[in-house]
């Protein structure tokens, strides 16, 4: 993981407080709050140990994370230590990336040889692309007839251009670990 954006997620929470809801054999239910009171940053976790359901929801968003099989803290732990992981066991969330033109057009050139031409329409046609946060960049019919030049399957890869992890999601995972950590568990 982004260490970087590790350090700033901790620094987010360093008033924050887990409280101990409820756990039983079935679920373990956390808050996350900061000590003031304030519901800035707070975050609810349940996770549902029979059915593998790690339910996140508060200030910072929402998901449903589900591994359809029994689950316990230690494995949770492990489990969304790798972010692209975690994320593929999204059944519904908040927005998990976040995109940028600007990444996307230093993504385009890195895997297409562009002559300077096609790399400043790109550049125009670019403002035309519709962001779509669930499927992310879609790209203008222009900006789609020039990179059929390049490669005829350019779209198998254009959704990872300009993509970038949402820090929520480091928020999550961090939050998660500092509350176990507080509560031993």
């Amino acid at each position: 993981m982004n260490q970087s954006r590790i350090e700033e997620a901790k620094m987010s929470f360093k008033n924050h407080k887990a409280t101990l809801i409820q756990n039983t054999d079935r679920y373990t239910i956390i808050d996350w709050k900061n000590e003031d009171g304030s519901n800035n940053y707070y975050i609810n976790f349940i996770i549902d140990k029979l059915r593998g359901n790690f339910i996140i929801s508060g200030d910072l968003g929402d998901c449903i994370a589900t591994w359809y099989n029994k689950l316990n803290i230690k494995n949770l732990k492990a489990y969304i230590k790798s972010i692209d992981y975690f994320i593929s066991k999204f059944r519904c969330a908040s927005n998990c990336y976040t995109y940028d033109y600007e990444t996307l057009l230093d993504d385009l050139l890195k895997q297409y040889d562009m002559n300077i031409e096609d790399i400043e329409d790109i550049k125009y046609y670019m403002s035309d692309c519709y962001l779509n946060h669930k499927s992310g960049l879609i790209p203008s019919g222009e900006v789609v007839d020039i990179l059929g030049k390049y490669d005829s399957d350019w779209w198998e890869t254009f959704d990872y251009f300009g993509r970038d992890v949402d820090f929520r999601i480091f928020l999550w995972i961090v939050g998660f670990n500092m509350a176990c950590e507080q509560l031993g568990l």
